[in-house]
């Protein structure tokens, strides 16, 4: 696995129950996948970017596209049970001023985005 971060972190604010949350629910699948697809690498990335923005990509097998449109809108079952906790994740990000969302799916890149949407609040 590996963590890749600018040199200058944007400055906002940030909700850590739903960092904590979230990532922690993309981490696992991730690590899940690996254990079952071989030579799976994980890559966690800070993005450069002006307002908070975390990307978690993984070089395994693509989602069924069934799979992938319905990620976030309802329950989805899947080979490990997946789907259920991503659509909580969504949720919870959402209510928080976040969006989830599946930026790449394909064989050697899946890509998932936590973004804050929400405006900052003024200094």
């Amino acid at each position: 696995m590996q963590f890749e971060s600018p040199t200058r972190l944007p400055k906002a604010d940030i909700d850590p129950e739903v960092l904590d949350s979230v990532v922690d629910n993309l981490l696992q699948n991730a690590l899940e996948k690996a254990k079952l697809e071989a030579n799976t690498f994980i890559k966690v990335t800070l993005m450069p970017s002006p307002h908070f923005c975390l990307e978690v990509t993984d070089t395994g097998s693509a989602m069924p596209s069934d799979v992938a449109e319905q990620l976030f809108k309802s329950h989805v079952s899947s080979k490990n049970g997946l789907g259920v906790g991503l659509y909580h994740a969504a949720q919870q990000a959402m209510q928080a001023g976040y969006e989830l969302s599946l930026v790449d799916n394909r064989d050697g890149e899946v890509r998932f985005r936590l973004e804050r949407v929400a405006a900052e609040p003024e200094a």
